[in-house]
Protein backbone atom coordinates (compact mmCIF):
# COMPACT_ATOMS: atom_id res chain seq x y z
CA UNK A 1 0.00 0.00 0.00
CA UNK A 2 1.39 3.40 -0.95
CA UNK A 3 1.19 5.74 2.02
CA UNK A 4 3.46 8.43 0.73
CA UNK A 5 5.43 9.44 -2.32
CA UNK A 6 8.60 11.47 -2.54
CA UNK A 7 8.40 13.99 -5.35
CA UNK A 8 12.02 14.84 -6.10
CA UNK A 9 11.20 17.47 -8.73
CA UNK A 10 9.04 19.58 -6.40
CA UNK A 11 10.87 18.73 -3.18
CA UNK A 12 7.69 17.46 -1.51
CA UNK A 13 6.77 14.39 0.52
CA UNK A 14 3.20 13.64 -0.57
CA UNK A 15 1.05 11.76 1.96
CA UNK A 16 -2.27 10.06 1.45
CA UNK A 17 -5.14 11.43 3.51
CA UNK A 18 -5.44 8.29 5.66
CA UNK A 19 -1.69 8.10 6.27
CA UNK A 20 -1.62 11.77 7.29
CA UNK A 21 -4.39 11.12 9.78
CA UNK A 22 -2.52 8.11 11.21
CA UNK A 23 0.75 10.07 11.35
CA UNK A 24 -0.92 12.77 13.43
CA UNK A 25 -0.97 10.29 16.34
CA UNK A 26 2.36 10.60 18.15
CA UNK A 27 2.50 6.90 19.20
CA UNK A 28 1.62 5.39 15.83
CA UNK A 29 3.87 3.52 13.40
CA UNK A 30 2.93 6.03 10.71
CA UNK A 31 4.35 8.87 12.82
CA UNK A 32 7.62 6.99 13.30
CA UNK A 33 7.88 6.27 9.59
CA UNK A 34 7.18 9.90 8.69
CA UNK A 35 9.84 11.18 11.10
CA UNK A 36 12.37 8.77 9.55
CA UNK A 37 11.52 10.05 6.07
CA UNK A 38 11.78 13.65 7.29
CA UNK A 39 15.27 12.90 8.67
CA UNK A 40 16.32 11.65 5.22
CA UNK A 41 14.80 14.68 3.46
CA UNK A 42 14.94 17.58 5.93
CA UNK A 43 14.43 20.31 3.34
CA UNK A 44 11.37 18.70 1.72
CA UNK A 45 7.89 19.97 2.50
CA UNK A 46 5.12 17.59 3.63
CA UNK A 47 1.82 17.79 1.77
CA UNK A 48 -1.40 15.77 1.84
CA UNK A 49 -2.28 14.58 -1.65
CA UNK A 50 -5.95 14.92 -2.54
CA UNK A 51 -7.35 12.11 -4.67
CA UNK A 52 -8.13 12.94 -8.28
CA UNK A 53 -11.50 12.21 -9.82
CA UNK A 54 -11.56 9.12 -12.06
CA UNK A 55 -11.63 9.98 -15.75
CA UNK A 56 -14.84 8.10 -16.48
CA UNK A 57 -16.70 9.95 -13.71
CA UNK A 58 -15.80 13.39 -15.00
CA UNK A 59 -17.79 13.01 -18.19
CA UNK A 60 -21.05 14.88 -17.94
CA UNK A 61 -24.19 13.09 -19.08
CA UNK A 62 -25.35 15.30 -21.92
CA UNK A 63 -28.59 13.38 -22.23
CA UNK A 64 -29.98 14.38 -18.87
CA UNK A 65 -33.69 14.85 -19.33
CA UNK A 66 -34.05 12.17 -22.00
CA UNK A 67 -37.45 10.87 -20.90
CA UNK A 68 -39.64 8.13 -22.30
CA UNK A 69 -42.18 10.78 -23.32
CA UNK A 70 -39.50 12.58 -25.37
CA UNK A 71 -38.44 9.29 -26.95
CA UNK A 72 -42.05 8.51 -27.88
CA UNK A 73 -42.65 11.90 -29.50
CA UNK A 74 -39.29 11.74 -31.31
CA UNK A 75 -40.14 8.30 -32.73
CA UNK A 76 -43.58 9.53 -33.82
CA UNK A 77 -42.04 12.49 -35.67
CA UNK A 78 -38.89 10.89 -37.11
CA UNK A 79 -39.40 7.13 -37.54
CA UNK A 80 -39.93 5.92 -41.10
CA UNK A 81 -42.14 2.99 -40.16
CA UNK A 82 -44.64 1.94 -37.51
CA UNK A 83 -42.52 -1.03 -36.39
CA UNK A 84 -40.20 1.32 -34.46
CA UNK A 85 -43.12 2.58 -32.40
CA UNK A 86 -44.25 -1.01 -31.89
CA UNK A 87 -40.82 -1.99 -30.59
CA UNK A 88 -40.74 1.04 -28.31
CA UNK A 89 -44.19 0.28 -26.88
CA UNK A 90 -43.24 -3.37 -26.36
CA UNK A 91 -40.17 -2.26 -24.40
CA UNK A 92 -41.93 0.48 -22.46
CA UNK A 93 -45.20 -1.22 -21.56
CA UNK A 94 -44.38 -4.89 -22.01
CA UNK A 95 -46.74 -7.43 -23.55
CA UNK A 96 -49.34 -8.88 -21.17
CA UNK A 97 -50.30 -11.59 -23.71
CA UNK A 98 -46.77 -13.01 -23.63
CA UNK A 99 -46.32 -12.22 -19.91
CA UNK A 100 -43.53 -9.81 -20.82
CA UNK A 101 -42.75 -7.14 -18.22
CA UNK A 102 -41.88 -3.55 -19.14
CA UNK A 103 -38.16 -3.05 -19.71
CA UNK A 104 -36.11 -0.88 -17.33
CA UNK A 105 -35.36 2.68 -18.40
CA UNK A 106 -31.69 1.87 -19.12
CA UNK A 107 -32.68 -0.80 -21.63
CA UNK A 108 -35.16 1.53 -23.34
CA UNK A 109 -32.55 4.31 -23.49
CA UNK A 110 -29.91 1.98 -24.95
CA UNK A 111 -32.35 0.75 -27.61
CA UNK A 112 -33.41 4.32 -28.44
CA UNK A 113 -29.85 5.63 -28.79
CA UNK A 114 -28.89 2.58 -30.83
CA UNK A 115 -31.69 3.28 -33.31
CA UNK A 116 -31.44 7.08 -33.23
CA UNK A 117 -27.73 7.95 -32.73
CA UNK A 118 -28.30 11.46 -34.05
CA UNK A 119 -29.97 12.34 -30.73
CA UNK A 120 -26.74 11.66 -28.87
CA UNK A 121 -24.69 13.62 -31.42
CA UNK A 122 -27.15 16.51 -31.23
CA UNK A 123 -26.96 16.56 -27.42
CA UNK A 124 -23.14 16.70 -27.39
CA UNK A 125 -23.06 19.52 -29.96
CA UNK A 126 -25.55 21.78 -28.25
CA UNK A 127 -24.74 21.57 -24.56
CA UNK A 128 -23.75 24.63 -22.57
CA UNK A 129 -20.12 24.52 -21.33
CA UNK A 130 -19.83 23.87 -17.58
CA UNK A 131 -18.23 27.21 -16.74
CA UNK A 132 -20.73 29.32 -18.68
CA UNK A 133 -23.22 31.00 -16.32
CA UNK A 134 -26.94 30.50 -16.85
CA UNK A 135 -28.90 33.46 -18.18
CA UNK A 136 -31.03 35.22 -15.62
CA UNK A 137 -34.77 34.85 -16.17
Amino acid sequence: MKNFKINYEKGVIELTKTFAKEASNYHSEAYKLLTEVKKDFPTYLVAVKTPTQPKNKSKKDNLKGLTCDFMKSYIEKNADNESMMGEFNALRYGNPDKLQKPAPYGTIRKWFLGNFPEVKEFATQYTRPENTPKKAA
